[in-house]
């Protein structure tokens, strides 16, 4: 009788294991691929990839006369996948993508259906477990550039358990055992099937999301592709760590070359801090404020950096901030979203920038994001005739990535900026040196503003002229 309980305990923990182990490596497939093509299409052919495994596995039971020729068979043909799959790959030392891993990740499968009846039909051994694990995991530095230390610990486990001996028996032949198998491969798909259903933005731009963040006006989601960040708003792409010195630099260092010795800076908007963190780079600043959109939502310092003492984040609404405050900024960087909707028009108005007249040194900058000079040419005309109404002189620039195309960024200052000396130190810069300068300041000449109107909070003007301009480029 203990026996029996033994035996049916063993049953049940080997059941559990193998699920979990084929459970694991769907996961890690659709985490880093996001169900490319239909969504069940992988898990069919994962789950029949698996069940094929354990006909392996009766096979080469039944054609091989040692334990020790049986043990190391089973595992051959799934191994020879794995090589055939990789091997191009290997071999030109370029980046393992979907098409090279796709036939590895079903053979894996397939080595883990050869090792599951063992596990689920005899006693419970750590070494039928440390196989497959240290097969699998052994091509991840190639393929993710995961740390060694795990894998370097899978190992040395594998290789004592190996060398233990530790004896394999044979497959049984009960009908029963063979619909706890395929139970158990059907219960692993069920699972994943149900919970590991890709998000829309990850259909749509097939990333890996790291980070998510909904806030009361907007909807941001960080995701990994090609070994870069991309953060997107909505399913507008908005930024990408590949263009990050060519849209933060022009954005956060450009407006410095017309300062003498500044100390203060405030940045409204800029939700995931790339600006600020450009900011604390620079050993000059004794204070760093940072005023975000979604105060109550705004994430988490992910960097120790962050921690910066002359760093204070405003919680409070934007606009109640710059009206009651004094303080008088020898910098204002204002990295808000393109004006969508009415929340976004606020930004871009007489009203809004009055306010920040009032929190400007006499002396000091301001910049502002202002959208695609190309597609929104008269959008950013009136964003440029609204800030002067409030009492600045103004300049453009404009530069373009891969990610955002081209954007442009317009400067505002209570002084004739011809005035300024104009003079920055671009030792501490990967992109902006003189000839950039040349570049961002390259421009047609302006056009005629007399006939533009000036975007109020009462009547946003920006938003029908960008809607009509969005219409007729259609």
């Amino acid at each position: 009788m203990h026996n029996t309980r033994s035996n049916h305990r063993s049953k049940l923990i080997g059941l559990l294991t193998s699920s979990l182990l084929l459970f694991l490596f769907i996961w890690i497939r659709g985490i880093w691929f996001q169900w490319h093509g239909p969504k069940n299409y992988g898990f069919i052919i994962a789950l029949l990839a698996f069940l094929s495994g354990n006909i392996i596995n009766q096979f080469f039971k039944k054609f091989t006369k040692s334990e020790t020729q049986y043990f190391g068979s089973q595992f051959s043909l799934p191994l020879f996948f794995i090589g055939i799959a990789l091997l191009p790959k290997i071999i030109f030392l370029i980046k393992i993508n979907t098409l090279y891993f796709e036939p590895a990740f079903y053979a894996y499968c397939i080595l883990l259906g050869t090792l599951a009846p063992q596990i689920q039909l005899n006693s419970f051994r750590l070494s039928a477990l440390l196989f497959p694990a240290f097969i699998a995991f052994s091509l991840y530095p190639i393929t993710f550039k995961i740390d060694w230390i795990p894998l370097l610990l899978i190992a040395l486990a594998f290789l004592y358990a190996f060398f233990q001996k530790e004896q394999i028996k044979p497959l049984s032949k009960k009908r029963s055992d063979w619909i706890l198998i395929s139970s158990c491969g059907l219960a692993a798909y069920a699972a994943i099937h149900f919970n590991f259903t890709p998000k829309p933005e990850q259909a749509q731009f097939q990333d890996v999301i790291t980070h998510q963040l909904n806030g009361n006006i907007h909807s941001y989601f960080i995701g990994k592709y090609r070994n870069h960040q991309w953060i997107y708003r909505k399913n507008e792409i908005i930024h990408c760590t590949a263009d990050d010195a060519l849209y933060r630099e022009p954005l956060t260092y450009y407006p410095q070359g017309y300062l003498k010795n500044p100390e203060s800076v405030l940045v409204i908007g800029d939700e995931f801090r790339t600006a600020v963190k450009k900011l604390i780079h620079q050993k000059n600043w004794k204070n760093i404020h940072h005023l975000p959109l979604d105060y109550i939502n705004l994430p988490k310092e992910y960097s120790s950096e962050f921690l910066d003492k002359r760093l204070s984040t405003l919680k409070e609404p934007i606009g109640v901030y710059l009206e009651k405050s004094n303080h008088q900024y020898d910098l204002i960087i204002v990295d808000t979203p393109f004006p969508n909707s009415v929340e976004d028009n606020r930004f871009f108005t007489l009203e809004f920038y009055q306010l920040l007249a009032k929190n400007l040194h006499p002396k000091g900058i301001f910049i502002t994001s202002a959208g695609n000079p190309f597609l929104f040419e008269r959008g950013i005309e009136i964003i440029n005739k609204t800030i002067s109404a409030a009492g600045f002189q103004t300049e453009k620039i404009h530069n373009a990535g891969t990610s955002m195309g081209e954007l442009c960024w317009l400067i505002g200052s209570p002084k004739e900026l011809s005035s300024y000396e104009f003079n920055f130190e671009t030792t501490t810069c990967e992109w902006l040196n003189k000839e950039a300068i040349t570049l961002l300041r390259s421009f047609p000449k302006a056009k005629n503003q007399s006939d533009l109107p000036v975007n109020r909070l009462d009547d946003p003007q920006l938003l029908s002229s960008l809607k009509s301009e969005t219409l007729g480029s259609i």
